[in-house]
């Protein structure tokens, strides 16, 4: 369970390789079917890691949900940002067409993310100097963005300085 408050015999937080052993190593891989409900991205690395451990595809099942495109167009540019990630300071310059986070991986920085969907929200930055366009955004609340937190995964630029900070 991600978001629940005290959830019953469940584990609570985003589920990792490291999670999935855990509950291998207290049920054992032939007592526990894994039933996964998510976009894509995230549930294709989750069958990755249960095949890596051994899971049988007869024990994997799977419920896709789609995100719906919003109608913004995807035209960005080049942009200069500064990063301030954990407390350690970084610059990077985005790639046309690309979004913070993709940049920012492509060239080795640490920003934090998880689906790559704009599902989960650990990529939520706020954002203090320019401006952004995010192709999608189904966690964040009209508070967050007028308090100017982005998601770094939907984020393509509009402006040519972007200022982000994680929480």
């Amino acid at each position: 369970m991600s978001e629940e408050e005290s959830p019953r015999k469940a584990v609570k937080g985003y589920i990792t390789r490291i999670s999935i052993e855990e509950v291998l190593n207290k049920y054992g891989k032939n007592k526990v079917d894994f039933y996964l409900c998510g976009p894509e991205i995230m549930t294709n690395k989750l069958i990755e890691d249960l095949q890596y451990l051994g899971i049988s595809k007869e024990k994997i099942h799977r419920a896709l949900f789609l995100i719906t495109a919003q109608n913004q167009a995807n035209t960005s540019q080049k942009a200069q940002v500064h990063a301030k990630v954990f407390g350690k300071s970084y610059q990077f310059e985005t790639q046309e067409g690309k979004t913070i986070l993709q940049s920012g991986l492509d060239q080795n920085i640490p920003l934090p993310f998880s689906c790559q969907s704009g599902l989960c929200g650990m990529c939520k930055m706020k954002c203090t100097e320019g401006k952004v366009m995010m192709k999608s955004n189904q966690v964040l609340t009209e508070m967050d963005i007028k308090e100017g937190y982005i998601l770094t995964c939907q984020s393509i630029p509009q402006s040519k300085s972007i200022t982000i900070k994680n929480l």
